[in-house]
């Protein structure tokens, strides 16, 4: 016992010295802190009351007060900046919250007015953007809208249009886990989606245009550049490459590119905007260097960095300002800032800076793909990317190829929980297609692109054209070469919690030193693992159209459907259970799993699933759960057995349920956070609000007779 005690005490002081040690490095744990209380408040139920915030503010405040007085620095800091994080989120939404949504459901409106605020041209529509539209009284809002119809060719952003359509409210996610459109459209200020169907007229020319339209007008006016002699693809690959514009990709070459793992090369990063400011700061420095009188009055070294600053903020803007633009902007303005300054570049700090910054102003963005992916990559570049030194040798040609390849790898593993977890697909080819694709565009699609924006008024323009013509083909056919290799993997939907542990895993092995840095890092990323490998996909899926079962074979089949088997929604769900599509009941193993007789199921003898009140009541008394997804009135002699009506559906959306021996576990894809508010089908003005707890156990002792 005494030596017991021994080890613990031993083991105790090891920790404590370990953690010690990393209260030098506190500063690059700034932006994690504050993403563990924005993840805190997106993960709650509700929407936090004011008075709890401002308790939790005030205390913040008095914890930075004691932190001067106290030597417990990395628990105290750990809080305050928890604190800060969680503050800006409810503050971020708070701002956004509209207390009388505009659009409640699916609404006619004819001869509406609004500001065209952004055009993007899709592959088989244009998608507009336009804001101040009055629905109804005194209530304004954004509204994108695809277009199939004529628009009026004159129409430009900052102009005031009019147009008649369909308009309705963000959905809510389809899929366990999959893409919140509410959440976002909500965070983006856009109340409502829809689409014409009448032409888009001009109502009235817009007199003083903001400088973001102005901007808007700037990238259109660029795409129209590339589309005047370039094709279609070309125009549109090209348009992502440098200024943002993807909407109008087609699906088959997005596709291809996902596999390919090219993704990365479709969104502005580090990647274009670094290449930019590289291009602006050495042309700039050959051209002083003319000047013998300039290079000896002035550091022209500062002044090339000043007027990169500003070319690569300007680009920003073009580029629409993603997520992983603004990231690369912020490493590149503390790089040459620390060149005006004199002061040594520190990578690591850089992006610790980066990533405070953008989630002091907008919160959300944690829950991003784009962030996830883009700081992930970068961090694992930084922390390990010198491994590839060791392996250099001296030809050049062979450093490069080892390099690129290292660099593609250590992105590529880092990565690909995030891949997994938002596409359900992992592709390793992209480690053989960047050490080709990656040097096409950056060293000559991109310079091209440029070159071709300065000449297209120019005889140099066809040539020019020509070449990037082949370049950027070039580039689609190494994303269709690799694609058809098949070598990538499709997933089923892994739980949110892996991926935090593996991210953790990550941090741990890049910001830490000693012995926490190997051990934390591996054991991090092995519970994940283990989190991702023995995670559940629901046994049932529900909505108002269809419900599904999980047989023994773990794929999903229908027993409940209302119109066609096919659509994006039920793709979605088979994706996220890891089959091609939802099997039909007759492919159903005949294992009793499920027993279907005339007017309903039942599915592990404790669910049941039916429309026809009489099958309820004969069926009824030793179910734990009843699903019931038609306008049927509810018996009484079932009242004391758990149950997930018509209207529980509509008020609450896909339901999602999990079965054990020991409970059924329920989650709802609408909650009831503001941004769920006006989701379709939620509860709308005027009707009396229901009880929407998100997740809720029954328990079937608590409802056998």
């Amino acid at each position: 016992m005494h030596k017991c005690s021994f080890f613990v005490r031993r083991f105790i002081h090891l920790i404590g010295s370990e953690l010690r040690l990393q209260a030098d490095h506190l500063i690059q744990w700034v932006p994690v802190f504050q993403a563990m209380g924005i993840i805190l408040y997106f993960s709650l139920e509700y929407e936090p009351t004011a008075f709890w915030v401002i308790t939790l503010l005030i205390s913040g405040i008095v914890l930075v007060f004691i932190i001067d007085l106290s030597d417990k620095l990395i628990p105290l800091s750990i809080i305050v900046l928890g604190i800060v994080g969680f503050v800006c989120a409810y503050a971020r939404t708070s701002v956004l919250d509209l207390k009388h949504f505009v659009v409640t459901d699916k609404t006619y409106v004819k001869d509406k007015v609004g500001t065209l605020r952004e055009i993007n041209y899709r592959p088989k529509h244009v998608q507009l953007l336009v804001c101040d539209v009055e629905v109804s009284k005194r209530k304004k809002t954004c509204i994108r809208l695809a277009v199939r119809t004529v628009i009026d060719p004159i129409i430009q952003v900052g102009d005031i249009i009019k147009f008649t359509g369909v308009i309705y409210p963000p959905k809510a996610p389809n899929s366990h886990n999959g893409y919140d459109f509410a959440r976002d459209a909500y965070f983006k200020g856009i109340g409502a989606t829809g689409f014409t169907t009448s032409a888009v007229v001009l109502q009235e020319k817009g007199e003083s245009i903001r400088f973001l339209d102005w901007i808007e007008r700037s990238r259109i006016k660029t795409y129209e550049r590339f589309a005047a002699r370039l094709s279609r693809d070309t125009t549109e690959v090209l348009s992502a490459l440098l200024i943002g514009k993807r909407q109008g990709i087609r699906e088959e070459i997005l596709k291809d590119v996902r596999r390919s793992g090219l993704a990365h090369l479709l969104a502005i990063s580090g990647l274009h905007l670094s290449c930019v400011a590289g291009m602006v700061f050495i042309f700039f420095r050959h051209v002083f260097v003319c000047s013998e009188k300039l290079t000896l009055l002035y550091n022209t070294k500062k002044l090339c960095s000043g007027i990169a600053i500003g070319v690569s903020f300007y680009y920003l803007l073009l580029a629409g300002m993603p997520i992983s633009a603004c990231r690369a902007f912020i490493m590149v303005l503390l790089t040459f800032c620390g060149i005006i300054i004199d002061r040594r570049h520190n990578s690591m700090r850089s992006l610790s800076v980066a990533a405070s910054v953008i989630l002091l102003a907008t919160p959300e963005a944690i829950l991003s793909p784009s962030f996830q992916m883009s700081f992930t990559a970068v961090l694992s570049l930084v922390s390990f990317g010198n491994l590839s030194c060791s392996m250099v040798v001296a030809n050049n040609i062979l450093q490069y190829l080892v390099v690129t390849a290292t660099v593609s790898l250590i992105a590529s593993l880092a990565t690909a929980p995030y891949v997994i977890y938002h596409f359900h697909e992992f592709s390793i080819a992209g480690v053989l297609a960047n050490v080709i694709a990656v040097p096409t565009a950056t060293f000559v699609v991109i310079p091209l692109g440029v070159l071709y924006l300065i000449t297209c008024d120019t005889f140099f323009a066809p040539i020019i054209a020509f070449l990037l013509e082949w370049a950027v083909g070039f580039l689609i056919y190494i994303a269709h070469c690799t694609a058809l290799t098949e070598l990538f993997t499709s997933f089923r939907s892994i739980p949110s919690s892996s991926v935090l542990l593996v991210t953790l895993g990550l941090l741990t092995a890049s910001l830490c030193t000693g012995c926490i840095r190997l051990f934390g890092g591996v054991i991090f990323t092995f519970l994940g693992t283990v989190s991702a490998i023995t995670y559940k996909t629901p046994d049932i899926i529900c909505d108002d159209t269809a419900v599904v079962v999980k047989g023994r074979d773990a794929n999903l089949y229908f027993v409940m459907q209302n119109g066609s088997t096919r659509g994006f929604k039920y793709a979605q769900w088979a994706r996220d259970n890891g089959q091609g599509r939802i099997k039909q009941q007759g492919e159903f193993l005949q294992d009793k799993m499920l027993v279907c007789e005339e007017g309903g199921c039942i599915y592990k003898d404790h669910v049941l699933i039916t429309s026809d009140s009489s099958f309820l009541v004969a069926h009824c008394k030793n179910m734990n759960l009843i699903i019931c997804n038609e306008q049927t009135t509810y018996p009484e002699e079932c009242s004391d057995i758990k149950h997930i009506g018509l209207q529980d559906i509509r008020d609450h959306g896909v339901h999602y349920i999990w079965m054990n021996k020991s409970s059924v576990y329920v989650e709802k894809s609408i909650t009831r956070r503001p941004w769920h508010k006006n989701a379709k089908g939620l509860t709308y003005e005027g009707r009396g609000q229901v009880d929407t707890v998100v997740k809720v156990r029954y328990h079937p002792q608590s409802n056998k007779k």
